[in-house]
């Protein structure tokens, strides 16, 4: 979630608005509020999902610009599967 306090410039804004609004319209939620998920559950994108990758990099190029600190993880094994749709898992990690 980001900090609504942080002051971005306008363009930033703008981009941030934009990216959200294309996730929040193409890419599916996870139930996670329907769901008895444990709490070390973790949202990943698939390979195959290089869309919405690349929106998560443009992301973390403007929040590195205010010296936030993004950290990109990436496993082969992203332990117990709970929810897969075409673009993205929801995982119970056992490395987090």
């Amino acid at each position: 979630m980001l900090d609504e306090g942080l002051i971005l410039y306008s363009y930033h804004r703008e981009q941030l608005d934009a990216i959200f609004e294309q996730l929040n319209d193409t890419l599916p939620c996870p139930p996670f509020e329907h769901s008895n998920w444990p709490n070390n559950a973790i949202s990943w994108f698939l390979d195959s999902s290089t869309s919405f990758v690349a929106l998560m990099y443009e992301l973390k190029h403007i929040l590195e610009e205010y010296d936030t600190i993004v950290t990109v993880l990436q496993y082969q094994d992203v332990g117990t599967i709970l929810y897969r749709d075409a673009y993205q898992v929801v995982a119970k990690s056992n490395q987090l």
